[in-house]
């Protein structure tokens, strides 16, 4: 017989005493009625897991392939003055807004002003020679009426002067010669004065003529000048940001070699590009859908777009070509230079029955899912799946339309 010392005894028997108190509790009690079992909890008791019920409607499936792309600025300019000069001031800094025509730098103006007004002067001086031109031609012109209307009354005169003159043969002239020569002498010196007035209105026509030209010449150098003054000031080739700041006031810039100055980018449309590997080539396009995804910038959800250009050179290293999509920017969300998540569609299932891949088991006979057996209970069915995406799969055989599975 074993023997115990007291105080193990002691400790027992006090055991035994409590085993025998909470029994005699739980057969006077009456049984509490068992909680009411949500849909999930009872699929969890049953040994299915728990879950949401998502009823299967017919939508479209994408089937995917997904890339890594990158944002570029569809304009990136070095903006340069089109005028040598000194930089009297720089109007924006780096990360700038900038519109279209917007003013950046701002040269020295002074050399330009002298020489508009230099330019004006010429204008002026030619404007004036034109002038004094013109007053000649018509004082030409009117000297040449003169000496028409001078040769026709001498025309008329040496006719009558011939007719006193010439006298049928056996009858006297009623003349004197002396009148008759003074008369053809005279209608000679009209028709040479006549001559000689035409040749000076020719030379007033061709002085007027080179006149013109001059204030021609002199106005296209006047807007040449006004043209370098107002390209003293250099402004932004479109709207977007400035990226860079190369000059500061006070230096020297030149046309030729061109002096950069700032550095502007477009940034309201952006040109996100990808590469995709070779296999795609024949199913990718212009117009094909693509999906992406930027981490903490596109919050509500992925973007889409469409392939605006599928690059006709194939990488020879990675056997892979390139797209690019063009991406509305104009909310400033999205910068040159981010990553992100492309997902292009290369082939679209209409009509098709899609279920998260979440929601399907496998087994040793395939494929299978918990639809709703009735009352909430999920019950396992076998089913046979077509496309298959990262989160998603086509049920083409043991769904229909309008079941309930349920989804982990």
């Amino acid at each position: 017989m074993t023997r115990y010392p007291f105080s193990m005894a002691l400790l027992l028997a006090s055991s035994v005493a409590a085993g025998c108190s909470r029994g005699a509790t739980d057969a006077t009690a009456p049984a509490a009625t068992p909680p009411a079992t949500p849909p999930a909890a009872a699929a969890d008791a049953a040994g299915l897991g728990s879950g949401t019920w998502l009823e299967v409607r017919p939508r479209t499936l994408r089937e995917e392939v997904p890339a890594v792309g990158s944002f570029r600025a569809r304009q990136t300019t070095r903006v340069g003055s089109e005028v040598s000069g000194q930089v009297h001031g720089v109007l924006v800094d780096v990360g700038s807004v900038v519109e279209a025509e917007q003013a950046l730098v701002q040269l020295d103006r002074s050399f330009f002003e002298i020489e508009v007004a230099q330019r004006r002067a010429e204008v002026e001086s030619a404007r004036a020679r034109l002038a004094s031109a013109g007053q000649a031609v018509e004082t030409a012109q009117a000297e040449i009426e003169h000496a028409r209307a001078a040769l026709g009354e001498s025309d008329l005169l040496l006719g009558r002067m011939r007719a006193l003159w010439e006298k049928p043969e056996g009858q006297a002239p009623s003349i004197p010669k002396s009148r008759f020569d003074e008369a053809v002498f005279g209608q000679r010196e009209a028709a040479a004065r006549l001559r000689s007035t035409e040749s000076k209105a020719a030379e007033a026509q061709a002085r007027r003529t080179e006149a013109t030209v001059g204030v021609s010449q002199a106005t296209e150098g006047l807007r040449y000048a006004e043209q370098r003054l107002e390209k003293t000031v250099v402004r932004a080739p479109y709207a977007g940001v400035v990226t860079a700041r190369l000059v500061d006031v006070g230096e020297p810039v030149t046309a030729t070699p061109v002096t950069h100055l700032v550095e502007v980018q477009e940034t309201s449309v952006l040109h996100l590009e990808f590469s995709l590997p070779q296999e795609a080539l024949l199913t990718v396009r212009k117009g094909t859908l693509v999906r992406y995804q930027v981490e903490g910038i596109l919050e509500g959800g992925p973007g889409e777009g469409e392939v605006e250009r599928v690059f006709p050179i194939i990488d020879e290293g990675t056997r892979s070509f390139r797209c690019r999509v063009v991406v509305d920017n104009a909310a400033g969300k999205l910068q040159p230079g981010l990553l992100a998540r492309v997902f292009v569609t290369t082939r679209a299932l209409d009509d098709a029955l899609v279920i998260p891949r979440t929601a399907l088991g496998r087994g040793e006979k395939g494929w299978s899912v918990r639809v709703d057996g009735g009352g909430g209970q999920p019950a396992a069915r076998p089913v046979q799946l077509g496309v298959q995406t990262e989160d998603e799969a086509q049920v083409v055989s043991g769904l229909a339309a309008g079941d309930r599975v349920l989804v982990p």
